[in-house]
């Protein structure tokens, strides 16, 4: 059973056989989100785990902009995990080895691959399941030092200097920078952005939406 739906958010064509354990490469940008049952809450035995991998020249970061999820302690019960490549044996990137979980975003809400591979896995038991779930960004970038770095591949640098992006993030509606500054409060200029933020969304070409639909029972794979 396939527990994710892929879809190219400007031809908004479904994307048919993705499963979980499923690695990526069609893109340098996604958004993944929970999948909700008609009451606007995540399913219950759900673990679906999903990879991306990059250029070996790039890296990504990754920010979690919504946490609606069961409280437990060391998130045992429901969690988004982040591993540091494509196996659930990579390190974690959340700090410790059952993710987070929770009613609200802490700091910090960003992570960091080590290499040009990153996974991320929803986790959640048969009980509790009343929230929404969790929005969580993904974006590959290429470490440089320098603004010239960046220019000569036609790409947006963040303020802090140092992540060289796809000139896409630039006011596409998602902070994708860890200091915001590919969406400043200019953005809302560019084109009318702030009134139609979604039609404009709807024809990016470089952001692909992972939908984590909640299958219940679904098994799930190592790489």
């Amino acid at each position: 059973m396939t527990a994710m739906v892929v879809y190219n958010v400007k031809l908004e064509d479904v994307m048919p056989g993705e499963q979980c354990t499923f690695i990526s490469t069609t893109s340098d940008q996604y958004r993944i989100v929970t999948v909700v049952d008609e009451h606007g809450n995540y399913e219950s035995d759900v673990s679906c785990k999903i990879s991306f991998r990059t250029d070996e020249s790039k890296k990504f970061f990754l920010r979690v902009t919504r946490m609606d999820m069961e409280f437990s302690n060391q998130c045992a019960s429901d969690s988004l995990r982040i591993y540091d490549g494509t196996s659930e044996n990579d390190a974690s990137l959340t700090g410790n080895a059952y993710g987070i979980c929770g009613r609200s975003l802490s700091l910090p809400n960003y992570f960091y691959s080590t290499g040009n591979a990153v996974s991320v896995q929803f986790v959640t038991d048969n009980a509790n399941n009343n929230g929404e779930g969790f929005d969580i960004l993904v974006t590959a970038y290429k470490p440089v030092d320098s603004t010239e770095e960046c220019e000569d591949v036609d790409g947006f640098l963040c303020l802090d200097g140092s992540k060289c992006m796809s000139k896409n993030v630039y006011c596409n509606g998602h902070s994708q920078c860890a200091e915001g500054s590919d969406e400043p409060t200019t953005c809302s200029n560019v084109s009318g952005r702030a009134s139609i933020s979604s039609f404009l969304l709807a024809f990016t070409v470089t952001m692909t939406t992972i939908l984590f639909a909640s299958t219940k029972h679904m098994s799930h794979h190592s790489q």
